[in-house]
């Protein structure tokens, strides 16, 4: 789990090992933990993406490429899939 603070409140983030699940800002983190589960699962609280950080600090400091190297773990549902 990776957490960040922004200007307008903290982002926290969940990864696996094929990228970054969940994205979103901490006072959903109930609702974002049930998006969790229900599209991997499990989750744990993990060690801390250190790439996903460093991307998000890039990105606020306006480097808009920052996450171009980021990769994603876009599963969803069956039915989205």
């Amino acid at each position: 789990m990776t957490k960040t603070p922004t200007p307008v409140g903290e982002i926290i983030a969940w990864s696996s090992d094929a990228g970054v699940c969940v994205l979103g800002w901490i006072d959903a983190r109930r609702k974002l933990e049930l998006i969790l589960k229900k599209r991997f699962g499990h989750y744990s609280e993990g060690g801390e993406d250190r790439a996903l950080r460093c991307a998000l600090e890039n990105y606020l400091e306006g480097d808009a490429s920052a996450f171009d190297s980021v990769r994603v773990d876009a599963r969803g549902t069956p039915f989205q899939e």
